[in-house]
């Protein structure tokens, strides 16, 4: 019985400890980013991640370059995009891709601030 007593209470208390409230990320501010993508596996990629995101009509000026594996994109002003959303997309990508692809987000970081309606120093149109 004293078993049994245990065990629930360890059970209880891990889904309690599991249940604890997550706090929601902020999003992106307006402005120009990049992030390096370690895995490509093929030569279809770059144009895979680059269609996926392009869908996200947050976003503007994506680009997926394969041999630095860097992404760039601009997030619109308006409502925000947050970095996990993003990263939802390329997650489903590299799901859909198979063969080992790893579309995780590294080094995301901010390029410049949109002036304007245009990212700053990239000359880049959408």
């Amino acid at each position: 019985m004293k078993k049994r007593v245990l065990w629930g209470t360890l059970l209880l208390g891990g889904m309690t400890a599991v249940a604890a409230p997550v706090k929601k990320a902020a999003p992106l501010a307006p402005g120009e980013y990049g992030a390096t993508l370690p895995a490509f596996v093929c030569g279809g990629c770059a144009e895979w991640v680059q269609s996926r995101l392009e869908k996200d009509k947050r976003l503007t000026a994506v680009a997926v370059d394969p041999i630095p594996r860097a992404l760039r994109f601009r997030v619109k002003p308006g409502p925000g995009v947050t970095s996990a959303e993003l990263q939802k997309v390329l997650d489903g990508a590299a799901t859909q891709m198979g063969m080992g692809a790893d579309y995780t987000m590294k080094n995301l970081k901010p390029r410049g601030a949109l002036r304007g309606g245009q990212g700053a120093g990239s000359g880049a149109r959408s």
